[in-house]
């Protein structure tokens, strides 16, 4: 993949589905609150952990793309 216009819509499909989980994690915990001090908040670290195991198959799209073919696993 050498032309630079599809590396820049790869990068951003890569921004957009970051943007897209963020909100999605934000919205998680107000979603069927009334009230938004009542609203269950998510500790750092389950927020932390679900950003990193998101963050792995969302990688995996610019990998697959920017990683030569012909690599094989043993």
């Amino acid at each position: 993949m050498h032309d630079t216009k599809e590396r820049l819509s790869l990068f951003w499909i890569f921004a957009l589905l970051n943007y897209l989980y963020a909100d999605v994690v934000a919205l998680f915990a107000i979603v069927g609150s009334p009230n938004l001090a009542d609203a269950p908040h998510l500790p750092p670290w389950a927020l932390l952990g679900s950003a990193v195991l998101m963050e792995i198959p969302i990688a995996m799209i610019v990998a697959c793309r920017l990683l030569p073919f012909g690599m094989r696993s043993i």
